[in-house]
């Protein structure tokens, strides 16, 4: 009976994320719509031993350095390598669509999980109350009972009919 005990805590344990049983924390970050692009977070490099070298040997020459020298000028300090600067690409060219978008204020922006490009558009009445879908720009938000503040809405999004019937429109 205890095996059993262990073995459904070993296997409930492998749900958990960030232990390894979830595949979720390996996929990259996807862009919001909202977002102009994905953010990408890095971690810190950890100091490798020849920098912890290099620190501590420039640390050992400073106070030689101040002490009088009468032999002459002091050795010149060592120098460390400046990493080369990246040259800007060019941007790729823009397509007719995403263009007309960006000409007419709007984003263009991945929508929904088919990794599509659609134009995404702030609307004028988002956040105003509304009852119905004629009160609105783009949706009448059912939860909130207010004009949603982009259009188009991807995912599955509770809103109101014009005849104010409560519906779920799914988009990707």
């Amino acid at each position: 009976m205890r095996w059993m005990a262990v073995l459904a805590v070993a296997m409930l344990s492998a749900c958990v994320p960030g232990l390894g049983g979830s595949e979720r924390a390996a996929l990259a970050p996807k862009a919001s719509p909202l977002a102009a692009e994905v953010i990408e977070t890095t971690a810190l490099e950890t100091p490798t031993a020849q920098t912890t070298a290099l620190n501590a040997a420039q640390t050992a020459a400073s106070p030689a350095a101040t002490a009088p020298d009468e032999a002459g000028p002091a050795a010149p300090e060592p120098t460390e390598e400046v990493a080369a600067v990246p040259t800007a690409q060019a941007p790729a060219p823009l397509s007719p669509e995403e263009a007309r978008c960006l000409k007419s204020g709007g984003s263009w922006a991945t929508a929904g999980d088919s990794g599509a490009k659609a134009c995404v558009r702030l609307t004028r009445d988002g956040g105003k109350s509304c009852t119905r879908q004629s009160q609105c720009e783009g949706f009448c938000l059912a939860r909130s009972r207010t004009c949603a503040p982009i259009t188009p809405m991807f995912g599955c999004t509770e809103i109101l009919q014009d005849d104010g019937r409560e519906v779920t429109l799914c988009l990707d």
